[in-house]
């Protein structure tokens, strides 16, 4: 074999190594459902593959994190190369999603002279209505979730710091496009917030109701019509907060005055 074919093998073995060694989750972000077994299932076949499933997962579970410290040393020297846009995430298995999820965006708007501030609220994910089929893929909703996740493992990581520079990003970008289209020259951003919004999904065998569905479609309409102009907090909220509507409860997830 020729030197350039080794060279070329060589490099082809690092990013194999390095794909691979990134793709093990941490297990602090797997969601195995423990409680999955005290449920019988109503469906026949589910009642069978279910306990054998479930006793797979007991046994995996161990092995998982043992292959998480293992690849450690390895994560540590390719760490740099896979945050260059190489990282993948394949927890769609391991950790589905099990909630509806919103993210909307909060302005707080104050006007030259004047020490009335007005706050908006428009919704940036999903990017499309969800009571209608949706034939084109937004990137867009991609990445608020992309930033999102990452959001959580860097929580995971730092625990005692306060982290929300992932989300940076989605407020520069959301809040540059309301400026442009509903400020005036005289009118200013002072705050942004971002609202991480979850809708439980329901047991297995259960679904919501179309009353329910269509409240929360309502709710969510009001949003896709344009901002919203909502009465501004006496305080404004501390990062964690939690606020519902309909059947939506919303958790600040980043705030920065400007």
């Amino acid at each position: 074999m020729s030197s350039d074919r080794w060279f070329l093998s060589t490099l082809i073995a690092i990013h194999l190594v390095a794909v691979s060694a990134a793709s093990v989750p941490d297990p602090r972000e797997l969601d195995l459902v423990r409680s999955a077994a005290a449920v019988t299932p109503s469906d026949p076949i589910a009642r069978i593959a279910a306990p054998a499933l479930n006793a797979v997962v007991a046994a995996l579970g161990p092995s998982e994190a043992q292959a998480y410290r293992f690849t450690a040393p390895i994560r540590a020297l390719t760490g740099i190369y896979v945050q260059a846009g190489l990282r993948q995430k394949w927890n769609m298995f391991s950790n589905p999603v099990t909630a509806d999820q919103y993210v909307r965006v909060a302005y707080y708007v104050t006007s030259q002279g004047a020490g009335r501030v007005r706050v908006f609220r428009e919704l940036a994910l999903p990017g499309q209505p969800e009571d209608r089929a949706r034939l084109v893929h937004m990137f867009r909703d991609k990445a608020i979730l992309n930033s999102l996740e990452a959001l959580v493992v860097d929580r995971l990581e730092h625990p005692d710091a306060e982290r929300f520079a992932d989300l940076e990003p989605i407020a520069a970008s959301f809040g540059n496009r309301f400026r442009a289209a509903y400020l005036t020259p005289y009118e200013a951003i002072t705050r942004t917030e971002i609202w991480f919004g979850r809708a439980q999904t329901p047991p297995t065998g259960e679904r919501l109701t179309n009353s329910h569905l269509q409240e929360r479609w309502a709710l969510l309409q009001r949003y896709r019509d344009g901002p919203v102009d909502v009465p501004p907090p006496i305080t404004p909220p501390q990062l964690g907060a939690l606020q519902g509507e309909s059947d939506i409860v919303w958790r600040l997830e980043y705030a920065q005055n400007q």
